[in-house]
């Protein structure tokens, strides 16, 4: 009869099972621990609804615009989350216009892709903006407004020429210090040839002004499509053609006009409202997460009497080469700001120094304007 022998395992060993125990005990209590700890970095950050985001961390309205998760992308929700747990305390107080009466975004109707774009990123920002209709740059009062600007740009011309005694061929360009910019109706110029020119108006050109100028007769017309050139084929951009300007985006051309104009449309709409103060945009704009922030600071260091601020940075020189792209986070990008003067005052609304010239000698910039 043979004993069948069973070869028993276990865990431990006997001779050091009390050993094996308390290591494998150590093991399982700093594996929970890890795990605990893991678990209250990453709780902070876990996936919060917008509702929450806009309402309960901003405290602040909910703006009114669509919060729909299939409208809005959800990861944006995140920019605003971390603007208000890195902003010092004192920055913490949010508002749905970030302390503007509106904020205006001038929009083509037609790029409804640059409105659901903008209206992402104002959900996730938590601001409330409005839409205003740009006009297109092949509107008739369009070609009206170049027109009535040409006659203007070349009365100016022979004016100039006759007070200076230069070439009307030599007089143009847009840079700093350019003659052409220096002459404003009732201010006076920078040269002392300049100081008594006065600049032509139009005020008596056409019958249908009634006596007044051609700016005022634009702002007078309610509807601006009865506001045609009397020229089918009529030319801004050789109309208006600097030859002194060797920058060929300064030049005055159709997109240039209607971009002026959309923004002096939002410029007299702030004015006639009342409103203390408006923030421009147009809607390929680049707004960073913490643009409230960095207007607090910006507001606290201008004069109490301020009319206008241009926002930007002076990277690129983007009207001689290329947009910069790819800047190292830590290189400055400085905001400028620039009270009134008499080149800044050119792109203001009107009424204007010089209403009928600011036409003739256009320069576009982003605006926040803040009337009288």
């Amino acid at each position: 009869m043979h004993t069948t022998m069973y070869r028993t395992w276990t865990l431990f060993p006997s001779k050091h099972a009390h050993i094996w125990r308390y290591i494998l005990g150590f093991m399982l209590t700093l594996l929970a621990t890890s795990m605990l700890v893991m678990y209250r970095v990453r709780e902070p950050i876990k996936p919060v609804s917008q509702s929450h985001i806009l309402s309960e961390v901003i405290n602040s309205p909910l703006p009114d615009i669509s919060l729909s998760q299939s409208s809005i992308d959800p990861t944006l929700d995140y920019r605003r989350l971390l603007e208000m747990t890195t902003s010092p305390k004192n920055f913490n107080q949010h508002h749905p216009t970030l302390g503007f009466g509106h904020i205006y975004c001038i929009s083509l109707p037609n790029r409804q892709d640059r409105r659901e774009t903008m209206t992402k990123i104002a959900a996730a920002l938590g601001v409330r903006i409005t839409f205003v209709d740009a006009i297109y740059k092949d509107h008739p009062v369009i070609g009206w407004i170049g027109e009535r600007a040409s006659e203007v740009r070349k009365k100016k011309l022979e004016l100039m020429s006759q007070y200076s005694g230069m070439d009307k061929e030599n007089i143009g360009g847009m840079g700093a210090g350019s003659v052409w910019l220096t002459v404003n109706n009732g201010h006076p110029a920078n040269q002392d040839f300049l100081r008594n020119i006065k600049l032509p108006s139009l005020a008596a050109a056409r019958p249908e002004f009634e006596g007044k100028d051609w700016v005022e007769y634009l702002w007078s017309v309610s509807d601006h499509y009865t506001l045609t050139s009397s020229n089918p084929d009529f030319n801004i951009t050789a109309e208006m053609w600097d030859p002194q300007e060797k920058m060929l985006p300064r030049q005055i051309n159709p997109a240039t006009v209607s971009t002026y104009y959309n923004h002096l449309r939002v410029l007299r709409t702030i004015q006639e409202s009342g409103e203390a103060s408006a923030l421009i945009l147009e809607d390929d704009v680049d707004m960073e997460w913490d643009l409230e922030r960095r207007w607090r600071s910006i507001e606290s260091h201008l004069p109490s009497d301020w009319d206008t601020v241009f926002l930007g940075h002076c990277w690129g020189h983007e009207l001689i080469r290329e947009s910069t792209r790819n800047k190292s986070p830590n290189s400055d990008t400085p905001t400028y700001t620039n009270p009134p003067n008499r080149s800044a005052c050119m792109a203001m609304p009107y009424p204007l120094w010089d209403r009928e010239n600011y036409w003739s000698s256009i320069m576009i910039h982003g605006l926040h304007f803040k009337p009288r």
